[in-house]
């Protein structure tokens, strides 16, 4: 006698969209704050990201609403998803470009194992990624073993 009626959703059902639905909200909104305060200080680029992602997440609600409704082709219904998975990425993306420096890095390269900018022009001079600095001159670094000016 408990069971929904014909188009109607069991409360397992509306409770897996709640929170499905929940967190993609906040995971976009971390991401938009998170772009927002670090394109406007560091990224400019970020700012436009936030506005993509904003744009993906106005149209997955749309999508989602509708289906809900049922008022949405079944087949359409991957529109939806392929949807949260570009929300995913926009967000990711967003999150891997705020978590490395990169303004301060943009005359060399950034070195993870080290954490450090390496500013060496590598067209002269070789790079030894073990210690972090640069020697000897392009054609044969490994023979000349000259210290360079690495910053």
């Amino acid at each position: 006698m408990n069971d929904p009626l014909y188009n109607d959703e069991t409360p397992m059902q509306k409770a897996i969209f709640y929170i499905v639905a929940g967190g993609t909200s906040l995971y976009t909104l971390v991401a938009i704050i998170i772009a927002v305060v670090f394109g406007a200080m560091h990224h400019f680029q970020l700012i436009f990201l936030a506005g993509f992602l904003l744009l993906v997440y106005a149209a997955e609600a749309i999508l989602t609403r509708w289906w809900r409704k049922k008022d949405l082709d079944p087949k359409a219904k991957w529109l939806v998803f392929f949807l949260l998975a570009c929300i995913f990425i926009g967000g990711l993306t967003i999150f891997i470009s705020t978590s490395f420096p990169g303004d301060d890095c943009k005359d060399g390269f950034y070195n993870l194992k080290l954490k450090k900018c390496i500013k060496c022009d590598l067209k002269v001079h070789c790079y030894n990624f073990e210690t972090g600095s640069c020697y000897g001159r392009f054609p044969n670094c490994n023979t000349t073993c000259i210290p360079a000016t690495c910053r």
